[in-house]
């Protein structure tokens, strides 16, 4: 500060002396030092008034007084008139002062003689940030990426060179290719560690390099430090290189799978390890071979779904004959390309024509005659056991659907010896009799057949339930055809039931759309 007042004294005074020559003191060397060097070195109240103090007066002029020769120390440091009034350094200042400039030149510190500055020095180290020649997110195969690269590097080669390269790619420009992609991933990933290795210094215990001992190849490369250098081995096999898990190692991981003819995790990984050591390979080849779309077209699973509640008309008592009088009749097929949708008619069906093949043979019958063998086949079949069939004579008949419509089996004959009565209180006796008949049989069909279909469902619990949606691409199995040439469709609608639950789809095709039930397409999107 005190220099700073004297700089603005001798601002003030040459005002009225442009031409005086001027001559500044301090008995600081520090504040000497910071005058003679640059502003911008200190700090921003020291800055500034350096700054200040060199705008208003040279450098050059600005000397070194002893503090013991100083005039203006004697006041701070008390001094008595009697002493004052002889002293001849406050009145005339130092002895040296009012002679010749080059007797007191020396006054200046000895340059050799300053203690050497200490300064604290703050390095923000940053990594250095590398773009590379292409963006390797747009590429889905190696041999794609490593050819568009080497393309450019040849481009970057000419315009330095005076030859020019051109015709095909040759076998060092796709391994420089594959080399720049190597470096660009284990910089990007592994530089603290490949600036350790280069200073000669240990890699930190908690990096992920630690246990593998890693060191650099004339090439530049990270490499596996292993103990089988003497053995007849490729160099890649005894000292693969070190890559993390991006996606450049991606490309090579799914490089390695078709080489390996899509084969499991093992296989790749095998034929992974002959050059390249993945962090936590076999993890990392997991969760990319679960997106192979291939291997998903070839080992994926049919969709499935537990089947739909029953409806109201199949286990309630109702008249089927009332309901269709008042109602009428709407029909509703089932899904194309799904005929056990309909399984439960589909098997009276077989049952049906394994009679008639059974009871005709090769005869040949008239119209009447092929009716009476149906009705007979009809009584058969409606005769069926539907509930447990009892050992103990004791026991009861098992229920069939003939119970539901006669009361009886259609197959057993009428006692002889019942003559049935036409009274009317016999009639409506009988009626009555029969109403008890029907509704234990109903309470017999709850009990006995109902109740048993809630276990039917556990046994088919289904493993790819609720996966499909609109727009995704999906293969449709198709009978007699390999699988790897099934055709891809998009599913352009979903069909709920009555559950909410999707069990049939709408498909695009090229001249319209077509109605597939889920066990019959495959998901190839791959789930969170």
């Amino acid at each position: 500060m005190a220099a700073l007042l004297g700089a603005r004294l001798i601002a003030s005074i040459r005002e009225h002396f442009a031409n005086a020559k001027v001559n500044m003191w301090t008995d600081s060397k520090i504040v000497l030092h910071w005058i003679k060097n640059n502003p911008r070195r200190w700090k921003t109240f020291v800055q500034n008034r350096v700054a200040e103090i060199q705008e208003k007066t040279p450098p050059e002029v600005w000397n070194h007084c002893p503090g013991c020769e100083n005039p203006a120390d004697k006041i701070t440091r008390g001094l008595s008139i009697k002493n004052l009034v002889n002293d001849q350094v406050w009145w005339h200042g130092p002895p040296w002062l009012i002679q010749q400039d080059t007797s007191y030149d020396d006054n200046d510190p000895d340059p050799l003689s300053i203690a050497s500055e200490e300064r604290i020095i703050t390095l923000a180290a940053s990594a250095e940030s590398v773009e590379p020649v292409l963006d390797i997110q747009k590429f889905s195969n190696l041999h794609k990426l490593l050819r568009a690269t080497a393309y450019v590097l040849r481009f970057v080669t000419n315009l330095r060179s005076q030859e020019k390269t051109v015709g095909h790619l040759s076998t060092d420009e796709l391994s420089s290719a594959m080399d720049y992609w190597i470096k660009l991933s284990q910089f990007q990933c592994f530089s603290n560690e490949i600036n350790c290795i280069k200073c000669n210094k240990c890699i930190d215990k908690s990096s992920k390099l630690y246990g593998l001992n890693p060191k650099i190849d004339e090439k530049g490369l990270l490499r596996v430090n292993s103990r089988l250098v003497k053995f007849s081995l490729d160099v890649d096999e005894v000292n693969p290189i070190i890559l993390p898990n991006d996606y450049f190692s991606r490309l090579i991981v799914l490089n390695s799978h078709e080489r390996v003819l899509h084969s499991g995790v093992n296989e790749t990984l095998i034929q992974t390890r002959a050059k390249f050591w993945i962090l936590r390979a076999r993890r990392f080849i997991k969760s990319i071979l679960y997106g192979c779309r291939f291997c998903k077209k070839i080992n994926a699973y049919p969709g499935t779904e537990i089947s739909a509640p029953l409806p109201p008309d199949r286990v309630k008592n109702r008249n089927p004959l009332r309901f269709i009088v008042n109602i009428g009749i709407t029909w509703k097929f089932i899904v194309e390309g799904a005929p056990w949708w309909g399984g439960f008619w589909e098997r009276l069906v077989r049952s049906v024509k394994t009679c008639l093949k059974r009871i005709l043979g090769k005869s040949s019958l008239t119209y009447e005659e092929f009716y009476t063998v149906l009705v007979e086949i009809e009584a058969v079949i409606n005769s069926r056991p539907i509930t447990y069939l009892y050992s103990n004579v004791n026991e009861p008949d098992p229920l069939s659907p003939s119970h539901f419509l006669t009361g009886s089996k259609l197959t057993v004959l009428p006692s002889p010896n019942t003559v049935p009565k036409s009274s009317k209180c016999d009639l409506i006796k009988r009626w009555k009799h029969r109403l008890l008949l029907l509704d234990h049989f109903w309470k017999r069909f709850y009990k006995e057949y109902l109740l048993e279909l809630r276990s039917a469902m556990f046994s088919k619990i289904p493993k790819n339930s609720g996966q499909f949606k609109i727009n995704d691409v999906v293969p449709i199995r198709e009978d007699n055809v390999k699988r790897c040439n099934w055709k891809l469709r998009k599913i352009k609608t979903l069909f709920p039931g009555r559950d909410g639950k999707i069990r049939s789809c709408e498909i695009q095709v090229a001249n319209g759309t077509l109605r597939r039930p889920i066990e019959r397409l495959y998901n190839l999107e791959v789930q969170d």
